[in-house]
Formats: C-alpha cells, sequence, structure tokens
C-alpha cells in the first residue's frame, strides 16, 4: 500500500513522470497547484461520501465531479497548468494480433533469437506477479477473514495472462487495489463484485470511451490513494 501511496503523488501533484529518490528537488519545480487542489478535493470528497453517504458510489461520484471541474478550469482559465487527460482510447480487435499469430509464423532462427530474447523478461515478470498477487491474496483474507488459496488464484491469474496475450494486451496480476475494493462491496467473499466489474468495464468501454478521455489523470490518482490508504487506516474503510 506504500508503494501505491508513493506512486499516485507524482500524478496528485500534475507531475508528467514519477517522483525518484533523489530528484524531488527537480520534479517539485514543476509542481502544479490547481492540479494538487483538484486531487485533494476528490480525495476530501470520497472520504466524506464513505463517512456520511455510506450507499453512495463515492469513487465514481468523485471522478465525475473531478472531471467536470478539470474541464470547467480548462475552458474558463486556458493559462493554468493542469495535468494530463486519459487521452483517446485506442482499442484493437483482437483479429489484428490473433491472425498473424496463425498464418505468419516467424522463422526458426528468429524464433529462436525472440524467444532467448523474452524468456528471461517474461519469468521475471510472471515471478513478480505471482508475489504480488500471493500479497493480495492475503491482504484480501485478512480483509474477509476467509482463507484463499494460492493455486486457484495463480491459475485465474495463468488463464487471464493467455487470454491478454491472444488479444495483444499487457500481463495481469491480481490488483491489491481493486480486490480490496471488492472486498469491500462483497466482505463474505463471492464472485458477483469481479462479474459486475467485468460487465461494467466492458460496458464503459464500448459506450462511454469518448467521455473516458477527459478523466483527469489526477481523479484516477486520487481514487487510487484512497483505496491504498484503506489498507492502512481503519477509519477510511467501509
Amino acid at each position: 500500500s506504500l508503494l501505491i501511496i508513493w506512486s499516485q503523488v507524482a500524478p496528485l501533484l500534475g507531475l508528467p513522470g514519477s517522483i525518484g529518490l533523489h530528484g524531488v528537488r527537480s520534479a517539485l519545480a514543476e509542481f502544479q497547484p490547481v492540479t494538487a487542489a483538484l486531487g485533494v478535493g476528490t480525495i476530501a470528497l470520497i472520504w466524506g461520501l464513505m463517512r456520511f453517504a455510506p450507499r453512495v458510489p463515492a469513487a465514481l461520484v468523485a471522478m465525475a465531479a473531478a472531471t467536470l471541474a478539470y474541464q470547467y478550469v480548462a475552458a474558463a482559465f486556458p493559462q493554468a497548468r493542469l495535468g494530463p487527460v486519459v487521452g483517446y482510447l485506442g482499442i484493437p480487435a483482437p483479429g489484428d494480433f490473433l491472425l498473424p499469430l496463425m498464418w505468419e509464423p516467424l522463422p526458426s532462427r528468429a524464433f529462436v533469437a525472440t524467444l532467448s530474447t523474452l524468456l528471461p523478461h517474461a519469468l521475471l515478470i510472471a515471478l513478480v506477479s505471482a508475489l504480488e498477487s500471493a500479497l493480495s491474496a492475503q491482504a484480501v483474507g485478512e480483509r474477509t477473514g476467509s482463507r484463499l488459496t494460492l493455486r486457484h488464484v495463480l491459475a485465474a491469474q495463468g488463464a487471464g495472462n493467455l487470454a491478454s496475450g491472444l488479444c495483444g494486451g499487457l500481463p495481469v496480476a491480481v490488483s491489491p487495489t481493486s480486490s480490496i475494493m471488492a472486498a469491500r462491496t462483497a466482505p463474505h467473499g463471492g464472485s458477483i463484485p469481479a462479474w459486475a466489474a467485468c460487465g461494467v468495464t466492458i460496458a464503459a468501454i464500448a459506450l462511454l470511451r469518448p467521455l473516458l478521455q477527459y478523466v483527469p489523470m489526477v481523479a484516477l490518482a486520487a481514487v487510487l490513494f484512497t483505496i491504498a490508504v484503506a489498507l492502512l487506516d481503519r477509519w477510511s474503510r467501509l
């Protein structure tokens, strides 16, 4: 959770990249007060709704409010320094990746050279993803009071990575933030939050993709920040 909090500091301050331990002074030179105020306001709104209106989807409402505020400031004050937005979400068709894989195999020498280059990195990513999944499973188990079988978690992760690779996607792992959010929604376990999140994600990408490009990165950082803090601070949990 501390790593998640630290990784969100840069977008909360409107900085273009991440903040290294040795580059704090130079990074703070690009500090954007308006973006920081928007991020702090989004965090305060999320915590306020969680505290006083627990039935309201705090993260969703706060992201919508932050997006409207960001676009208003950008239109009313063109000279204001604001952080980036999500931008256009271009999603190629799965066939663009499956067809070359099936019909255009690499020559033997090129295949061996490519495999020798990719295999060490693939093993490293698999190891890091497995460790992250184990930590996430432990955090969810402590949250829900249940015991998760790591073998099942890794099997599901492997199936997801196979599907993601066939569609040209990036390697996936169990996310601590989304897992904790699902545990909040269904404190006694169950797969309903996962299936609901899947359906909402597909519907949002299919129907709301033109609008999602206007969401500021600082709003997403604020949501992740509050989820990470919830792992450490019992007050901010539901």
